[in-house]
């Protein structure tokens, strides 16, 4: 099939769950003999949207992506005043405030969405993902026959939005990472005709009896570490987690250090036993995982964790937020770790950890049985194309 793949970043020097998985999904289908060609920006910083790498087309690996410029940055303090006043409790927008958000959200690239209204028909289906940003909101509608809409949707302000409930009702298919994530989506749009399945996430699974990785070059040889993998960002909760590692470490010693691996969106203090390599190699980034104590996840907004899954295919065992019904319900299937909500509920695991309980072993094997039972990219792969050649077919969808 001729598949195009509409995503607001993509790359391999791009940091972002959805980011990785729409080049995970894009390089796999094009590796199976689909001919796959990305449509995305120029920028790498989610929150100006900065016109950082260079217009035009590349190839990487297999995969022909066309990056088109980014119109107008995001300000920030502009940005969070309007969505102060969209999203005040009682606000009723209207329809022209909602894509008025939606244009300031961004990315705004008038020559993407140019380039697909051009292309609409030329490709025999277009793969959308993630809801939120304006390369889908305002990409789907020129489409919908053909698309396939990767929501990555999580319980946010936003999804409430009559457009965005709109959008939800325009694609041939909808895939969804979690069952969380297709109930909440499913919530909030009721009586929706789009045919929805849970896809899923594969993931890459190091042999059993693979040498052991070599330490990684950003931590202090020897250290027992928690590892947090992803945008250090407050809306994913590593201001509270940083918190919360604090007063732990005040008050029980240097036993556990904590490394956040990822490019930084907030201001970042030095801090005793917090190691911030910043954003990462793969090689680096296998390394980190291979040596943790446990991987951590604070956010509360997640539609999948796919750090969680590396973590299990490495037998680490992972502490997810009690806050994320995604998370909760990735580590209850699992058996791969525990959840904690209160700094003191963090603290007593913390305790555990450092007197070497062996929970956090067994959690690591349980998550490792976990992903070798469902996190097959095979299986993956074949349920994306079974929605791409439904959206390719041309059939009418219900109304």
């Amino acid at each position: 099939m001729r598949v195009a793949a509409v995503v607001q970043r993509y790359g391999a020097t791009v940091a972002g769950g959805a980011e990785r998985l729409a080049r995970e999904v894009c390089t796999r289908l094009a590796a199976g003999g689909d001919e796959v060609t990305v449509l995305t920006t120029t920028a790498r910083d989610y929150v100006t949207w900065r016109n950082e790498l260079p217009a035009g087309a590349a190839d990487d690996t297999g995969v022909a992506v066309r990056r088109f410029a980014v119109a107008s940055e995001r300000e920030p303090d502009a940005f969070q005043a309007l969505s102060a006043r969209v999203f005040r409790e009682g606000a009723m927008p209207t329809l022209e405030d909602e894509l008025g958000w939606i244009r300031a959200q961004g990315p705004d690239s008038p020559g993407l969405l140019a380039a697909l209204w051009r292309e609409r028909t030329l490709h025999d289906a277009w793969l959308f993902f993630t809801y939120l940003y304006a390369p889908t909101a305002l990409g789907v509608p020129i489409a919908p026959q053909r698309a396939v809409l990767v929501p990555l949707a999580h319980n946010e302000a936003p999804i409430y939005l009559r457009t965005f409930k709109n959008l939800f009702r325009l694609p041939r298919a909808l895939l969804f990472q979690t069952p969380e994530e297709q109930e909440l989506v499913e919530r909030v749009v009721p009586r929706n005709t789009v045919r929805g399945e849970v896809v899923g996430c594969g993931v890459d699974l190091a042999p059993a009896s693979a040498p052991e990785a070599a330490w990684p070059a950003s931590v202090p040889p020897g250290a027992r570490y928690l590892l947090y993998l992803g945008r250090l960002d407050p809306s994913k909760g590593v201001g509270e987690l940083l918190d919360a590692f604090a007063s732990w470490r005040a008050t029980r010693g240097g036993a556990l250090a904590l490394v956040l691996a990822g490019e930084a969106a907030m201001e970042l203090h030095a801090a005793q036993g917090v190691v911030v390599p910043g954003f990462v190699s793969e090689d680096e980034r296998d390394r980190l995982l291979a040596h943790a104590e446990v991987v951590i996840q604070p956010s509360r907004f997640e539609s999948l964790s796919l750090v969680a899954l590396e973590a299990w295919a490495r037998g680490r065992a992972v502490l997810g937020q009690r806050g994320s019904d995604v998370l909760v319900g990735q580590i209850g299937r699992s058996g791969g770790g525990f959840v904690w909500g209160e700094p003191a509920e963090l603290h007593a695991l913390l305790d555990r950890l450092a007197a070497g309980d062996a929970a956090f072993a067994e959690a690591g094997r349980a998550g490792r049985r976990f992903v070798e039972a469902t996190g097959s990219w095979e299986r993956v792969i074949e349920r994306y194309r079974a929605a791409l050649v439904t959206a390719a077919s041309g059939a009418p969808r219900a109304a």
